[in-house]
């Protein structure tokens, strides 16, 4: 049977996650360090491997957080991972949205509505269900509410992530719904995810960001050249 030594990162939001298994030792990190990945990652991977006493070389599987989120924090763990790969693991990508998918896949009836705040009071969610695959979108909190009344009627909703409390006052007295993982998943969550990711996935995804709108310098830069 394969040994299954994996490093997972996530840096799609502020809080920095990681997840190493190695050998049976596991370890664990979610530092809150205000988007400060690009100084805080690799020695933050460097610190976990200290203490379990295990090596890079050691790691056969390197999975990174694809989004959506931040659109600097997804380039860095995107990076990171590919540099590690060069030398040591398989690389593959994962949503975010994919984990909140696996942490309540006993919730058949219902419809996981995971939030990211996307600014410009619009948000980044899904409507997840059990048999289907996930889309993603970017929308505000009045259309969140129509879809959710046109297709959704009859279904239990659960509103996930820490950014819901964004929108929730605009969401509450117009349907009715139950929140979960209030402060967003854990890296032990991502632990869990990951292993039975790698044991039941015929075929891992390379990891391609998911950015579901331009950036602000994308968009500014097609105006120019447009103009």
């Amino acid at each position: 049977m394969e040994i299954v030594n994996f490093l997972a990162l996530d840096t799609s939001s502020k809080i920095l996650k990681i997840a190493i298994k190695i050998n049976s030792k596991v370890i664990t990190v979610d530092d809150e360090d205000n988007s400060r990945h690009v100084e805080n990652l690799l020695p933050a991977i460097d610190k976990c491997l200290k203490k379990i006493k295990c090596d890079k070389s050691e790691i056969n599987y390197i999975g990174v957080c694809t989004g959506p989120g931040s659109f600097t924090g997804i380039r860095i763990g995107i990076a990171t991972a590919l540099g590690i790969s060069y030398s040591s693991g398989i690389i593959f990508g994962f949503s975010a949205f994919d984990i909140y998918k696996y942490l309540l896949k006993d919730h058949n009836n219902s419809v996981i509505i995971p939030v990211i705040d996307a600014k410009k009071e619009r948000v980044y969610c899904s409507f997840i269900e059990a048999d289907k695959d996930i889309n993603y979108f970017d929308i505000t909190p009045d259309e969140i509410i129509n879809n959710i009344k046109s297709k959704y009627d009859g279904k239990e909703i659960i509103f996930i992530g820490e950014d819901f409390k964004i929108i929730k006052d605009k969401i509450k007295n117009k349907v009715s719904f139950i929140e979960k993982f209030k402060n967003g998943y854990s890296s032990k969550d991502l632990t869990g995810y990951i292993g039975q990711l790698i044991q039941t996935e015929k075929k891992l995804n390379y990891p391609h960001p998911i950015y579901i709108r331009k950036s602000d310098a994308e968009v500014e830069y097609l105006k120019k050249i447009n103009s």
